[in-house]
């Protein structure tokens, strides 16, 4: 009693289908030398189940409308004991807010912000890849700058994401996924643990290292985020087309992972040197691009955490606080797929038809 159980586990669930599905490659057991049970399956389903009790929580805390603008705050709550993620910095979390139209029987996506391609790239209103998503370059008072996700209190385009993540310069001051060229923090907006203070250790920690624990500036102007609930709240404002009827609108909210960001993976596969100083990296390639998602936990390179859903004209239920869509893709794998098929097929309806009223 008065003690707490600290599951040292993590979120790579990418990692764990390359063992399982690329074994003799990576020289791993499939199955118990003894027994011959394979307990890589098992591994992976306990990485789902931490996701969806101890990892976080996501939340539809208001959503109203008034005339063709819905009006949306999202609360991510931390419940791990550190940073989220934590660890190395390619990792990401990552926000989809989605609005869907279930008027003309079919669900249709509308709206949608943090929606990505098979890939797991983040893609805007008309599912082109998000200039962030691989910090594209552009010219601002006479220097070279580099796109990259910032931190928003509010959202109003599908072309903004709420990104949790570290980012850092090398000495060049572009930005690096290199350990051994980080200069700088360009953001930092990691989810922060509760009980995470500024002033409750100093004088108690070397200044250096207290220092470490602090988030990034750009947070600076968001309360929530730094008051030491472990928590963040973004508003969303969303101005629908007046053919649409904001009251009859269903929200739905859903927190990914990425233990391995687009941006990480594609700084490993260029550049690649010939002969065996390039093996490893010629290997991981094949491991990525062989990686089949489909039907796993990690479905288009992204790892659901929970989610969470709501109808704009209804009070807000339990089904606007988290919920995880694993129980019933292991209960009901036939209606999971179908569930599946339908988002699918709806998001690309919306792709086609620029999501207007037609």
């Amino acid at each position: 009693e008065g003690y707490r159980r600290h599951t040292f586990q993590g979120l790579n669930v990418f990692l764990a289908e390359m063992f399982n599905q690329f074994g003799d490659i990576l020289g791993t057991r499939q199955g118990d030398f003894e027994t011959g049970v394979k307990g890589l399956p098992f591994a992976i389903q306990n990485f789902a189940q931490q996701a969806r009790e101890s990892t976080a929580k996501i939340e539809l805390t208001k959503l109203a409308s008034e005339g063709q603008t819905i009006d949306a705050e999202v609360k991510v709550t931390n419940l791990t004991g550190h940073r989220l993620p934590s660890g190395v910095g390619f990792r990401r979390l990552f926000i989809e807010f989605v609005v869907i139209d279930s008027t003309r029987g079919d669900d249709r996506v509308v709206w949608a912000s943090g929606q990505t391609n098979g890939a797991g790239v983040l893609v805007g209103d008309r599912g082109q890849v998000l200039p962030e998503e691989f910090f594209e370059t552009y010219e601002k008072d006479g220097k070279t700058k580099q796109h990259y996700h910032h931190h928003h209190n509010l959202i109003t385009s599908p072309n903004q994401v709420q990104v949790y993540e570290e980012l850092a310069h090398d000495g060049t001051g572009k930005l690096t996924t290199s350990f051994i060229r980080r200069v700088d923090h360009v953001k930092e907006n990691r989810l922060l643990p509760m009980g995470w203070s500024r002033d409750k250790l100093k004088g108690k920690l070397p200044s250096a290292f207290l220092k470490a624990t602090f988030p990034g500036h750009e947070t600076d102007g968001d309360p929530e985020y730094q008051d030491g609930s472990g928590t963040d709240v973004i508003r969303y404002k969303v101005t629908l087309p007046d053919c649409f009827d904001c009251k009859k609108m269903k929200v739905r909210v859903r927190l990914y992972s990425q233990a391995w960001a687009p941006y990480y993976l594609r700084d490993r596969f260029e550049n690649v040197p010939d002969g065996p100083e390039g093996e490893a990296r010629r290997r991981l390639y094949y491991l990525a691009s062989h990686l089949k998602t489909e039907g796993t936990y990690i479905e288009d390179w992204k790892f659901q955490l929970v989610e969470a859903h709501a109808v704009v004209g209804e009070p807000l239920g339990e089904s606007a606080a988290s919920s995880t869509e694993e129980y019933e893709r292991q209960l009901y794998p036939e209606r999971y797929k179908k569930k599946k098929e339908e988002e699918k097929k709806a998001k690309e309806l919306g792709y086609r038809e620029g999501k207007g009223c037609g």
